[in-house]
């Protein structure tokens, strides 16, 4: 089925919806994975409930959960870009 073309004045109202949502953060549990920047975005952060994720990344860092501290498994936490590391702090 052929997608159906937007206008160019769609597209920026879509963008602005998006650029509008990263200035809000998003409150959840992280199950699996949880991704922010992915374009790239040094300043995106990400927010969670409960930290349960297996993969954290930022605007291309990564963090696996072998290299999360044990005390910030399983606790609501803030995760930022800092000098080129992800860092977390409690929320």
């Amino acid at each position: 089925m052929p997608r159906a073309a937007i206008s160019s004045s769609q597209r920026r109202q879509l963008g602005r919806r998006a650029h509008r949502r990263r200035q809000y953060p998003c409150l959840w549990h992280a199950a699996r994975r949880a991704l922010a920047g992915a374009a790239g975005d040094a300043e995106a952060r990400i927010f969670v409930n409960r930290l349960e994720a297996e993969l954290l990344s930022i605007a291309g860092r990564y963090l696996v959960r072998d290299r999360i501290e044990p005390e910030h498994i399983g606790q609501a936490v803030q995760v930022a870009l800092r000098n080129d590391r992800l860092a977390i702090t409690p929320a």
